[in-house]
């Protein structure tokens, strides 16, 4: 029984990745029969070995378990390969240019590592990971050739070990049991943000930061209580996958449903142009923070210093420095931006809530935990 075209489940979806793996191997063995190569290929292995042990940190998961599912899998791919390899020794068909078709494959089956070590992390932390009661649907969607009911069991049993790392993660901390009193309205895990709906990667009220920058923030938080006035979090640590589908909507030309709330005066198709939208954020390494100053002294922990715009309200308007607002507005975000340079952040000149720590602990890092 073949596994439908498109997965409905991320289960579903990691089984379907994992064949899809598997299934490349007769066009692999094709390339190796041709060029009289062994099967075994060792720096490939160790390649992918350490590719996919720090793909698994930067998700979330442990790296020895995940390391454990690709070796499995490569073992098991080996032996399909030489079961192809068998039956073209004996068909003995002519030589053929797959050249083109094995670099394409090898790409794929890159790619395929990316996918289901993201896929595996999410459905890890909403606790819908694979459990034994997968076992049949597993069995029937990994149909591809030479793939034996042992193999199959292997690579189920390695798919089972594969567990999530501790939480928070290393050198991140949940900033609400760090800074009890701060106020947190993460925009991305519901619907009131620029797409109109939840966000990927935001899978729990969870708000995370570098410890540096959290501890950054309590100082800010400590100097404004002082005063009545208080912090608060739009968002902060941010999967890639979040990133990734900011992307993917900005895109999609046809989804304008929150236009006139967020981006009435911005062309949907010039949010990349405009740098309101991009494929890398700040906010992926850990130590960005988008917020604004509350009064606290009024019991309303929601009561905003007025800042001119709304938060994520794409608009010249929302700049730092922008002019047309009025006097007010222009002294809370002065406010604000004191505070936050005072305390080791630097601004971001378009959005007036943005700020990330100038001495971040992973200035090169982009991770994909979801947040949960």
């Amino acid at each position: 029984m073949s596994t439908p075209s498109r997965p409905n489940t991320d289960k579903d979806t990691l089984f379907y990745l994992l064949k899809e793996r598997l299934a490349s191997m007769g066009v692999i063995a094709r390339y190796k029969f041709d060029k009289n190569l062994p099967i075994e290929d060792l720096h490939r292995e160790n390649r992918l070995r350490h590719s996919a042990k720090e793909i698994a940190t930067l998700n979330g998961l442990n790296a020895d378990s995940v390391e454990a599912l690709f070796v499995t899998q490569m073992t098991i791919e080996k032996e399909v390969q030489q079961r192809h390899l068998q039956t073209l020794i004996v068909q003995a068909p002519a030589k053929a240019d797959t050249s083109n078709l094995r670099e394409h494959r090898r790409l794929t089956l890159t790619a395929l590592v990316n996918d289901i070590v993201a896929v595996l992390a999410k459905s890890l932390a909403m606790t819908q990971g694979p459990a034994e009661r997968d076992w049949p649907d597993f069995q029937k969607t990994i149909d591809a050739i030479h793939v034996t009911e042992n193999a199959k069991r292997r690579l189920f049993n390695a798919l089972l070990h594969v567990r999530l790392t501790a939480y928070p993660p290393a050198g991140f901390v949940d900033v609400k049991a760090l800074i009890p009193d701060i106020v947190v309205d993460l925009r991305y895990l519901g619907k009131n943000n620029f797409i109109g709906r939840p966000i990927a990667g935001y899978l729990g009220e969870r708000l995370l930061l570098s410890r540096e920058a959290a501890t950054a923030l309590q100082a800010a938080q400590d100097e404004l209580k002082a005063f009545g006035l208080g912090l608060k979090v739009f968002d902060s640590y941010r999967p890639q996958q979040a990133v990734n589908d900011f992307v993917r909507w900005a895109e999609d030309l046809d989804d304008q449903a929150m236009k006139s709330i967020f981006y009435p005066d911005v062309m949907k198709s010039k949010l990349f142009e405009d740098g309101y939208i991009a494929k890398r954020s700040s906010h992926t390494r850990g130590s960005t923070v988008d917020l604004t100053i509350v009064n606290l002294s009024s019991g309303n922990h929601n009561n905003e210093l007025d800042m001119g715009s709304a938060f994520d309200f794409f608009s010249p308007l929302s700049w730092s420095m922008d002019e047309t607002i009025n006097a007010s507005q222009r002294a809370h975000r002065m406010l604000l931006r004191t505070l936050m340079l005072k305390h080791g952040f630097e601004p971001y000149a378009q959005e007036w809530w943005h700020f990330t720590l100038k001495n971040e602990p992973f200035p090169d890092t982009y991770f994909h935990i979801p947040i949960r």
